[in-house]
């Protein structure tokens, strides 16, 4: 969690939007419950009347002729419902293309998962300055996000050994950066 997987697909789904003529849907599963069947809520996005027994079957008529991508967000608490629709979606919708965020692969028939590493930091301070250590992303993302919150605040060299212990300790997860970096303002 908080490793970056929604803000990677969608710049990813910003960058192929010109190849989906039909559009790009994005269906965030977060705030959707595990009862909800994943097809019901992806025809509900896309504005499709699924008021039969077999709601799977309407979403994949609808999208058969379709170039479209589908990008379904946080999908680890419903994985089995999400194969399942993804599988019936890409074999009736050769076109369309899925793309699915979760912790854990979904084992989807034909899937290609991709791991997200951490955001690279130093493994150490010595002899960085701090144009250097701006290099490396983690540290990118604490200074850009501190800089938010504080608007006068100016990265120095002084400043490269916490912001490398900072990342170091938070193993380059993303959302763990973000959030001290909203309270250097108030602790320095």
């Amino acid at each position: 969690g908080g490793i970056g997987k929604t803000t990677l697909v969608l710049a990813l789904a910003k960058r192929l939007l010109a190849q989906y003529p039909q559009g790009i849907s994005f269906i965030d599963r977060a705030p959707v419950s595990r009862a909800q069947r994943v097809s019901v809520v992806i025809a509900s996005a896309l504005g499709i009347n699924c008021t039969t027994d077999d709601p799977l079957q309407v979403l994949a008529s609808h999208l058969a002729t379709s170039k479209a991508l589908l990008v379904l967000d946080n999908c680890e608490h419903v994985l089995e419902d999400a194969a399942t629709s993804v599988e019936a979606i890409l074999r009736n919708a050769p076109q369309c293309s899925v793309l699915v965020t979760s912790r854990e692969p979904l084992h989807a028939e034909g899937e290609f998962v991709h791991d997200l590493a951490p955001l690279p930091s130093p493994s150490d301070a010595r002899a960085l300055t701090a144009a250097e250590a701006l290099n490396y992303p983690a540290i990118h993302l604490l200074v850009e996000r501190i800089a938010a919150h504080d608007l006068g605040y100016v990265f120095t060299d002084q400043d490269v050994p916490a912001a490398v212990e900072i990342c170091r300790k938070l193993d380059g997860n993303a959302l763990a950066i973000v959030i001290p970096a909203a309270r250097v303002r108030a602790f320095g």
